[in-house]
């Protein structure tokens, strides 16, 4: 019984973002969430190979 009171108070407390659920988003943040999801997209492959490069150009 008290698993389930303290795992029921931690998902009171687990919401740290400040938001409600069910806040609709605004123009600007969808604009600047896909923002943020093209530039991981079109980021990762080329640190990937950046990363790769280095282990040839490093000292040592």
């Amino acid at each position: 019984m008290a698993l389930g009171t303290s795992g029921a108070e931690s998902n009171s407390t687990g919401n740290s973002d400040g938001k409600p659920k069910g806040k609709k988003r605004t123009l600007g943040e969808i604009i600047d969430f896909c923002a943020k999801a093209v530039v991981m997209i079109v980021g990762l492959p080329i640190r990937a190979a950046a990363a790769i490069v280095n282990q040839f150009v490093a000292n040592g």
